[in-house]
């Protein structure tokens, strides 16, 4: 039995795979579920119009529906992933310097976000910062109120 390989996308077929699902983004980034919309049928069609659109290019790997997907998936993860990084990264310099990335996937990237803006959406609570903020929250608690006694545990718990 041979297995395929799944080959990455490049940066020129990820533009043209980008321009494709563009079209067809209210269908395959629907999130309804329900028996009324057909959305999982409406999907399956929409994929197959996509692999069909991206073929038909002539500077492209010939890639299935499924592979197609598999490369729009992976392409929102890392998109994600990228964006998390560059909030951890402003975090940790005090938004200092940006985080570096590469000009082509900077591109990329500014084309997804313009219709799918909630990937780079960021919850902000008073709970979702790092360690050293909780420190220093505890050390100004201390200094306001020193007849409390707060002690900050620095070790990781035990999993039994």
């Amino acid at each position: 039995m041979s297995v395929k390989r799944f080959v990455p996308c490049t940066s020129k077929e990820k533009a043209v795979l980008l321009d494709r699902v563009h079209r067809y983004k209210n269908i395959v980034e629907n999130k309804k579920t329900d028996a009324t919309s057909n959305s999982e049928r409406k999907k399956k069609e929409a994929w197959k119009n996509i692999a069909k659109e991206y073929n038909s290019n002539y500077n492209v790997s010939k890639r299935d529906k499924t592979q197609l997907k598999r490369c729009w998936e992976k392409f929102k993860s890392q998109l994600r992933k990228q964006k998390q990084l560059e909030r951890q990264h402003s975090m940790k310099t005090e938004r200092g310097e940006p985080y570096k990335t590469s000009p082509a996937d900077d591109k990329l990237a500014a084309q997804v976000l313009t219709f799918q803006p909630w990937l780079d959406e960021e919850i902000v609570t008073p709970w979702d910062s790092d360690a050293r903020y909780l420190q220093d929250a505890a050390l100004v608690h201390t200094i306001n109120h020193p007849e409390t006694h707060l002690h900050i545990n620095h070790e990781q718990p035990s999993v039994h």
